[in-house]
């Protein structure tokens, strides 16, 4: 028979667990009003809605069509039918995620894009995080309806029969790779922001813009035509490109190239046309088709040319206009360094070596002292060494 000691902590240790599981469990007698769930409901888990037939159905040229503001996802991959855009949007204010798949088209018509816009005046239209390829058009065209305002973000537009990438005003591409494609591999039309972005194999350009635009940290390579190409108040800066079956980098009037490299293209490195600045940048082995490309060419007025490298190409600098401004510049193993076939261009503190000849500068020129420092051990002894201005060639 259990001792007293023994029952009286038994009853004990029932009471303290007892008290335990009440802490636990909550106060027995329910709060006051009605009983509600805890749980989210399925919109608040995903408020956004899913590309499908039900959600967004399509019509006759377009597999699905989204008609109303809003966040739309992929869910699974999307293939498509022949002259029938994968996506089509009529609404401003769309937001689309691919959510990493893929929209493969089939070839048909060039008027059968991946994703496209077809509203009247169109804005706030973003596109991110997925593959579109394969597609009769463009894999991405947010243009023919002047869309304005809006992304495209980490979209790889894969052998599209048109442009990989195609957008018109104010928008941002960012992070995206565009190869292989019939057209260019990113076109923007006007003020856009195109960073960190590939283009390479594509049959036109790499990235052409209009005007306005900024082009930053982008690589171009191997494509069909200009590797990089903005036609007035471009702005491009850290890029490279190479390769390409044209010009490297071709600014129009107004703009800045600024810290790229540009190497082994078949025409020119880097074209300038009239009041741009060309700064820091590095042109090599350029004109490999034409056995006639210069490092840099100008072919305007009003240009800042400055502090650039250009080596082993046919011509280093080659400024056919006029009132330039060739400052600070090296040249080496060029066919000719410097080139300057205009006239009142001012050509100050260059240097040039390997040149045949180093400098070939036309009549009419305001040209700093031309020092030869040749196989000289001191500078003492050589007239204009100490100048300010002076260009120097050995």
């Amino acid at each position: 028979m259990p001792s007293r000691s023994v029952i009286i902590a038994v009853f004990s240790t029932l009471a303290l667990g007892a008290s335990v599981a009440i802490l636990i469990a909550g106060p027995l007698d329910p709060p006051a009003g009605a009983v509600s769930s805890t749980y989210k409901t399925l919109t608040e888990v995903e408020p956004r809605t899913v590309i499908n037939a039900t959600n967004t159905p399509g019509d006759a040229d377009s597999l699905y069509k989204i008609t109303q503001p809003g966040s739309y996802y992929l869910n699974g991959n999307i293939t498509g039918v022949i002259n029938k855009h994968g996506i089509e949007i009529a609404a401003s204010g769309v937001t689309i995620d691919l959510s990493g798949f893929e929209l493969v088209g089939v070839r048909g018509t060039e008027t059968s894009h991946g994703i496209v816009a077809t509203g009247t005046g169109l804005h706030n239209v973003v596109v991110r995080n997925g593959v579109v390829r394969e597609w009769g058009g463009a894999g991405v065209n947010l243009s023919p309806t002047i869309v304005s305002g809006g992304e495209v973000v980490d979209i790889r537009a894969v052998d599209n029969v048109n442009s990989g990438i195609f957008v018109h005003s104010y928008f941002r591409v960012a992070g995206c790779t565009a190869s292989g494609n019939g057209g260019s591999g990113i076109w923007a039309v006007n003020s856009s922001l195109i960073e960190n972005c590939q283009t390479f194999s594509n049959q036109g350009g790499g990235i052409l813009c209009s005007s306005g635009h900024t082009v930053l940290n982008c690589v171009s390579y191997g494509n069909g035509a200009t590797g990089i190409l903005c036609s007035d108040a471009g702005t491009i800066t850290g890029c490279s490109s190479y390769n390409n079956d044209g010009v490297g980098i071709s600014a129009g009037a107004g703009s800045t190239v600024t810290g790229c490299t540009v190497r082994s293209n078949d025409l020119d490195g880097i074209v300038a046309s009239s009041a741009s600045s060309i700064l820091n940048n590095t042109c090599s082995n350029n004109g490999t088709a034409a056995a006639s490309g210069a490092g840099i060419l100008v072919t305007g007025a009003a240009n800042r040319i400055e502090g650039n490298h250009c080596s082993t190409n046919d011509r280093g600098i080659d400024i056919n206009g006029s009132r330039n401004r060739i400052d600070a510049n090296s040249c080496i193993d060029n066919g000719v360094s410097f080139d300057i076939s205009g006239a009142d261009n001012i050509v100050i503190r260059n240097t040039a070596t390997g040149g045949s000849p180093n400098y070939s500068i036309a009549a009419g020129n305001s040209v700093a002292p031309r020092v030869s420092v040749a196989d000289s051990d001191g500078w003492a002894s050589i007239s204009n060494a100490n100048h300010p201005w002076a260009n120097f060639g050995h």
